[in-house]
C-alpha cells in the first residue's frame, strides 16, 4: 500500500464523492476507484458504502480514516525532518570582516573555500563591532584583530601574522637602519590614523603605551582616516607613521622600517563554541587554520 493511495483514501473520505475527489487528486475516477478497491482487498474489509453518486465511510472505514490521518501527519513530519537535515548539510554561513582588514586576503581565502564546497552557502558582511556581530548571532564567523572579541563562549585561531613598522619618507635618516627603537621616536613628529576602528585604536594605543614606558609621549601632529592620505603626509615630510606592514599600500616616495622589539599584530577568525559540532562550521574553521600564515 503506497502513501499516495492513503492520501487518495483521505480525500475521498472527506469529499464523499468519487468525481470531486478525482478532480482534487488530478486522476481519473476509474483510477481512484481501482486504487480504493485494491486497498479494500488488501485490508479484507469494505471501507466505503458506494452509491451511484456518493461514497460514505463504513464503520471499518471510519476507524481506518482516523489512523490514516495520524500516519500521514507522521509522514509529513518525517519529510520536514529530512528537509531540515538537508538544509543543515547545505549550511549557510555569515562571515563578518572589517573593511580595514582588506589587505589580509580574507575575502579571497574565504571565497576559495566556498568554491571548493558549493554545497555550503557563504554571506560576507562588512562589520564595525566584531564582538556584537558574533555574540548577537548576526555572524557565524568574524575576522578581527586578536583581542577584539573576548568571551568564554568564543574560540579563535590566528589567520595572519603581522607586525608594526614606521612609514618614513625617502631620504630620512632612518632609511639606512634595519630597525628603529621606541627611544629613537622621542620628539619625532608622528602621524596616525583616526581611531575609528579597533585596529586603528590599538595601532595608536600600542605606540603610545610603549613610548610612555620609555618615559615620553608620542608627538602626534596629524591624523587621517585613510592610509593613502597618511602616506602622502609622510611623503611630504610632515612626520612618520606607525602602520602594520601588510596594510602598507604601494606608494612611491615612502618606505617601511621595522620597530624593535617587534610589535606583533594578529588577524584572527572567531566562532562560537556552540557551533563546533556543525560539520560545515568545523570544516571552515579547520581550513582557516590550515592556510594561516
Amino acid at each position: 500500500m503506497e502513501i499516495k493511495h492513503l492520501q487518495e483514501f483521505v480525500v475521498l473520505a472527506e469529499t464523499g464523492n468519487f468525481m470531486d475527489a478525482a478532480d482534487q487528486l488530478y486522476i481519473s475516477q476509474s483510477s481512484l476507484s481501482k486504487h480504493i478497491s485494491h486497498m479494500e482487498e488488501e485490508l479484507g474489509v469494505m471501507l466505503f458504502d458506494r452509491t451511484s453518486r456518493s461514497a460514505h465511510l463504513t464503520e471499518y472505514g471510519e476507524d481506518f480514516y482516523q489512523h490514516t490521518q495520524q500516519t500521514l501527519r507522521a509522514y509529513q513530519a518525517s519529510l520536514r525532518s529530512l528537509e531540515k537535515m538537508q538544509n543543515e548539510e547545505r549550511q549557510r554561513m555569515s562571515i563578518g570582516f572589517s573593511a580595514f582588514l582588506g589587505q589580509y586576503d580574507i575575502i579571497e581565502t574565504s571565497g576559495k573555500f566556498f568554491q571548493e564546497h558549493q554545497e555550503w552557502e557563504c554571506h560576507m558582511i562588512e562589520i564595525k563591532d566584531p564582538q556584537e556581530a558574533l555574540t548577537s548571532g548576526r555572524c557565524d564567523f568574524v575576522f578581527a584583530a586578536e583581542g577584539a572579541v573576548i568571551s568564554p563562549d568564543i574560540r579563535y585561531t590566528i589567520f595572519r601574522r603581522d607586525h608594526m613598522a614606521m612609514m618614513i619618507p625617502e631620504g630620512h635618516p632612518f632609511e639606512s637602519l634595519d630597525f628603529v627603537t621606541i627611544n629613537q621616536l622621542r620628539d619625532v613628529p608622528v602621524i596616525c590614523h583616526e581611531s575609528k576602528s579597533y585596529m586603528f585604536a590599538i595601532e595608536k594605543d600600542v605606540l603610545t603605551r610603549l613610548c610612555q614606558e620609555q618615559g615620553f609621549s608620542p608627538n602626534f601632529v596629524g591624523t587621517s582616516s585613510f592610509t593613502s592620505t597618511v602616506a602622502r603626509m609622510v611623503k611630504s615630510g610632515q612626520g612618520l607613521a606607525p602602520i602594520y606592514r601588510n596594510r602598507m599600500p604601494s606608494t612611491d616616495g615612502v618606505k617601511l622600517v621595522d620597530i624593535y622589539p617587534e610589535i606583533p599584530f594578529n588577524v584572527c577568525v572567531y566562532m562560537l563554541r556552540s557551533n563546533k559540532n556543525k560539520p560545515a562550521f568545523t570544516a571552515f574553521y579547520d581550513y582557516i587554520r590550515s592556510v594561516s600564515q
